[in-house]
């Protein structure tokens, strides 16, 4: 009698220490599935800021690109030539 019930509470033991380790084992599983998750969410996160810099970028070149062009536009037609033709490497100097 005092054998089986000592086994039944080796049983029980056994049992709660399969559980524990089954949970442990879950938890690991499911925090790292939130870890990559989270690194996935940053990645998006950083494309995205990354294609706004890009774009941003693109705007004040074009802009830019405008604001040249309208400034030898009128110092051509005020002057007949523009500072470029002229001297073209003063830039570089």
């Amino acid at each position: 009698m005092l054998l089986l019930n000592l086994k039944a509470k080796l049983i029980a033991l056994g049992a709660a220490l399969l559980a524990a380790l089954a949970f442990v084992l879950r938890f690991q599983q499911v925090k790292g599935q939130r870890d990559r998750a989270r690194l996935r969410a940053d990645k998006a996160d950083q494309t995205v800021k990354l294609a706004k810099k890009v774009r941003e970028r693109e705007v004040q070149e074009r802009e830019q690109v405008v604001s040249r062009r309208a400034e030898a536009k009128k110092e051509i037609e005020s002057e007949g030539t523009s500072s470029e033709l002229s001297d073209p490497n003063s830039d570089w100097v």
